[in-house]
Parts: structure tokens; sequence; C-alpha cells
């Protein structure tokens, strides 16, 4: 019984001030739901220009000190602790010497897109997941400096493996597909992020996929449905922030594929489900942006 309305900005952020306003313009919304880095600026000047229009964020927050902000609840995933267990895991690969992909060295490396808190919060973790297994690998960071920049993205790759990276955590968008790509070139495993990329892309690109050991997932899907049931049920928190990961179940490891049932052996599967179990009941104390 709901109606829907889409509006895209195609990632030209200059079309948020003039998109948001004409939205809350007309009043005929029960709640706008938006998200990512770049927006909370943005949603903050018109909730001040139309402070009774709801709205919902994901994977960004607003300032609750502003009192405009009253009507917008706002949800980030818990990316750190899924980065921490994509650096545990990268950990155990590079010291996993009998697979061809891996070399002798401990380095292991991140390629990141544009630097904003939730990049810095996935970097954090992925520091931590790493040093939790083995202090003395060596971690190589690199920032694309946008989302976008795909030849970047697989240059930053290739000069990662050249420098003894075996394992990527590639955390950078449509730029990330570009660092896959390089982790492919370079034949060194890459971890994917947001969804279950060696499932998404092994129809299209079996030779990326190939490389891909596992993925970080976020089950945006999940996270958006819930919050809009909780507001159509007059349940949600207005005014307010939560932060939602494994025990909310829309953050994961990616283990339902092939390339994760091979690459992987049963004691290093145990580890990591170790890892996640332990996050989850909240025995971690995983550092954060």
């Amino acid at each position: 019984g709901s109606t829907l309305n889409y509006y895209e900005c195609n990632s030209d952020e200059t079309k948020h001030d003039t998109t948001l306003p004409e939205l809350c313009a007309g009043g005929e919304y029960d709640v706008i739901v938006t998200g990512y880095y770049s927006i909370p600026e943005p949603v903050q000047r018109a909730a001040e220009m139309y402070p009774d229009q709801k709205g919902i964020l994901f994977d960004c927050s607003v300032d609750y000190s502003l009192p405009q902000c009253k009507n917008i609840a706002s949800f980030t995933a818990d990316q750190n602790t899924l980065a921490f267990m994509a650096g545990a895991l990268a950990a155990l690969m590079t010291t996993e010497t009998s697979d061809p992909h891996i070399n002798a060295d401990k380095v292991v490396g991140w390629v990141g897109g544009g630097e904003n808190t939730a990049l810095d919060d996935y970097l954090i973790g992925y520091i931590q997941g790493v040093h939790s297994v083995d202090e003395d690998i060596n971690i190589l960071v690199s920032w694309i400096g946008d989302f976008k920049d795909t030849a970047k993205g697989k240059e930053l790759a290739v000069a990662q493996a050249n420098q003894g990276a075996d394992v990527i955590f590639s955390v950078a968008g449509v730029a990330g597909l570009g660092t896959l790509a390089g982790c492919a070139e370079s034949n060194v495993y890459s971890i994917g992020v947001d969804s279950d990329q060696y499932t998404v892309l092994l129809p299209t690109d079996p030779t990326t996929a190939a490389n891909i050991c596992t993925s970080m997932y976020k089950k945006a899907n999940v996270t958006v449905s819930t919050l809009l049931s909780m507001a159509l049920e007059g349940t949600l928190e207005w005014g307010h922030y939560e932060k939602w990961g494994l025990q909310e179940g829309v953050v994961g490891i990616a283990t339902d594929n092939d390339n994760y049932q091979t690459i992987f052996s049963d004691e290093m599967k145990a580890q990591i489900e170790q890892v996640q179990a332990d996050a989850t009941a909240g025995k971690l104390e995983i550092k954060s942006a």
C-alpha cells in the first residue's frame, strides 16, 4: 500500500543541496531515505528549512547537537568489526605459504576510496584484525582519492602486489572493481566489500572473480527495510543514531560460495568462525574512528 519515488544524483554531490529541499518542499513524503558519507551536511541544511520532514540516513549520521535534526534517524553499519574480521582473515591467508597465490613475505594490503570517517573505521578495524593474528605482518595502505577511478584502483593493487602484498582488502566502491582486477592480474587474493563480489562478478568477469577469496558485506536492503518498517509501525526513534552489526544480522563474511569453500582450509574456516563468534558476543574490544 505504499508509494515509492526514487531519485538518483549519479554521484554528483552538487545535486544534494538542490534535490533534498525539492523533495521536502512538497510535503508529500512520510519519510525520505538517503545515505553515505557526503550527505549529512545537505540533510542538515534541508532539515533546517523543513524541520517537520522525517528522514532516515544509513551509513552516516547527522550532528544531533543541531535542533533541526530532531526528525532524522541515522544508522551506520558496524564496519570496524567487519574490517577486523577481514584483517584476521587476511593475516591467516598471508601466513599460509602452501597456497600458490601466497608468497613468503608477511605483507597484506588495504586500498581505500576517498578518505572519510567510515573508511577510517574500516582501516582501523582492518589493522587491528591483522595484528590480532600476527603483529609482525606489514600492512600497506593506499588511497585512491575517490570512488570512481578504477584505473587508479588497479594501479595501486598492482603496486602493492609488487611490494609483497598477497591479500588486499578493497573498500572503494566502483573504483574498487579496478583494485579487484589488479589483484587478479598480479595473481594475489582480494577481499571484496559491501556484497558477495565473487558471486556478483563471476558471470561477467570470471577472471577477476577467481581471485576474490571472500567479501565483507553489508545488507543495506535489510537495514533500510527494517528501519522503514519501524517508521511505519511508529517504533523508530527519531533524532537518534544507532550502529548495527553482527548481532542484528546486517553485516557478515561471504562464505556461501565456491571460492571461499575451496580456498580456505577447514582449520582456517574454524578460526574465522571463532573470530566472528567472539565479535558477535562482544568479547573483542575493536577500535573505531
